[in-house]
């Protein structure tokens, strides 16, 4: 014979017998000093678990349950609670053909695994541990924290708050992370801008040779464009420390200066760099610009290392002597400067003294050579004279063998004819009358130039 009936208690399906029992069960509560509240899926009895109450259980097993939430055991209140974190229970007091432990009490979940809330029915419900620096995603799963924030919680320390055990903390403002799954507030830094990289303290300047154009604040780039700076390619560097752009350029080296171009160029005339870009220990001023010489001194040419004195008009710089010398007859200097030669007097000019300073000083000089061949004025000794005497002598020695004369003697054929022998009568008588007719013509223009002669052989000793 079936007794079984149905009651509506969720699902379940409860005999006859049960049900007598219980509401034998039930009747008798009244009478006992021992009441057990019904505590459903997510709930449990608020006794300590931890310290397994036998007695209590005991107690339990020998009760009756109660329809309401709490009970009295020997006078002690106990009332039904929910599961804490880190617990599920997924059965219903009600459900006798359970364990005493499965009906009333929670059951920890596996290690390395808690729950997102309290009162969970389903071992489902337990889910990954996020750890510091960890949060929780959309997906329950564990994720680092993004750049710009930090958890120093771990979500097993059930004494802290939701939001502390599973989300990050954002970082001050203005304050930023140098990576993902940071864990500490003190992870959280100041950004590092344009033209300053982190050395793990603090922000400073890209050092010269290195640019940074990007900013710490940009997420979308690579740690390395974050915070470090790029250094210039092929040799090249920087105008100063800090930059904050791609300016890379080509090093100066002594007696070139940077020009508004971007180009080394050569330091002007009374201006010296004996400085390269290279040394980074030099201020910018020292490393890119030239220096104008001191008052008094000048340079010789464009690109100068060093400064010389300043010759004035009438002088010329001394390579030598490292001094000014006066310009040379036959040359003068209008113009203040040691980058200036003197100038050469125009053909058939010279000047009386040296040390000239105007074109105007460069007089005719009458002479039949070129000025520029005529030697200033000079005392020898008797040994360099004669030295002198004997070096002419050498320039001016003829070479007889090489005469026109000896060479047509050896190139030429005898000519055996008679007319070759002799000149003859007439042959003489022609010949002396034109030596007379030169020679009377010579004469007469001799003595026409005699004055000239004279006048020029005067002008020679004067100058002399």
């Amino acid at each position: 014979m079936d007794f079984t009936v149905k009651e509506s208690r969720g699902s379940s399906d409860v005999s006859l017998v049960e049900r007598i029992t219980l509401h034998f069960i039930k009747a008798v509560a009244h009478k006992m000093t021992v009441s057990v509240a019904i505590c459903t899926e997510g709930m449990q009895l608020n006794n300590d678990t931890s310290n397994n109450d036998t007695l209590y259980r005991e107690n339990v097993v020998t009760g009756t349950l109660s329809s309401k939430s709490q009970t009295r055991v020997g006078g002690e209140r106990k009332e039904c609670e929910p599961c804490p974190v880190g617990y599920y229970k997924h059965t219903s007091a009600e459900n006798i053909s359970l364990s005493v432990s499965d009906r009333f009490w929670c059951i920890q979940c596996p290690v390395g695994k808690t729950t997102f809330t309290e009162r969970n029915v389903q071992f489902t419900d337990c889910i990954d541990i996020c750890e510091e620096g960890f949060e929780l995603q959309n997906n329950n799963s564990c994720a680092e924290c993004e750049i710009g924030f930090y958890k120093n919680i771990s979500s097993a320390n059930t004494t802290a708050s939701f939001e502390e055990r599973w989300n990050c903390t954002a970082c001050r403002e203005n304050l930023t992370t140098l990576n993902r799954g940071t864990v500490h507030e003190e992870g959280c830094i100041e950004h590092c801008l344009e033209g300053s990289f982190w050395n793990g303290s603090v922000c400073l300047p890209c050092p010269v040779g290195e640019y940074k154009n990007t900013s710490s604040k940009d997420l979308s780039l690579s740690y390395e464009l974050r915070w470090n700076c790029t250094q210039c390619k092929d040799g090249k560097t920087t105008y100063r420390s800090g930059t904050n752009k791609d300016a890379c350029l080509e090093h100066c080296l002594e007696g070139l200066y940077l020009a508004d171009n971007g180009t080394c160029v050569l330091c002007d005339i009374g201006y010296f760099k004996n400085t390269s870009s290279k040394n980074v220990t030099l201020s910018e001023n020292l490393r890119w610009n030239c220096t104008k010489c001191p008052d008094g001194k000048t340079t010789r040419t464009l690109g100068s290392r060093e400064c010389v004195v300043t010759c004035d008009k009438g002088e010329e710089y001394n390579e030598t002597t490292k001094s000014c010398d006066e310009c040379k007859i036959g040359t003068y200097k209008n113009l203040t400067g040691s980058h200036i030669q003197c100038f050469v007097c125009p053909t058939n000019y010279t000047t009386r003294q040296p040390g000239k300073t105007s074109p105007n000083d460069c007089k005719k000089a009458d002479c039949k050579c070129p000025c520029n061949r005529v030697h200033p004025v000079r005392n020898y000794t008797s040994a360099e004279l004669a030295q002198v005497i004997h070096t002419i002598k050498k320039e001016l020695e003829v070479n007889k063998a090489k005469l026109s004369s000896q060479l047509r003697k050896r190139i030429s054929v005898m000519d055996n004819r008679p007319s070759a022998r002799s000149l003859g009568a007439i042959g003489v008588a022609v010949i002396s009358a034109v030596f007379i007719f030169l020679f009377v013509l010579d004469s007469i223009i001799l003595f026409k130039q005699f004055p000239a002669l004279v006048n020029t052989i005067k002008n020679c000793f004067a100058r002399n």
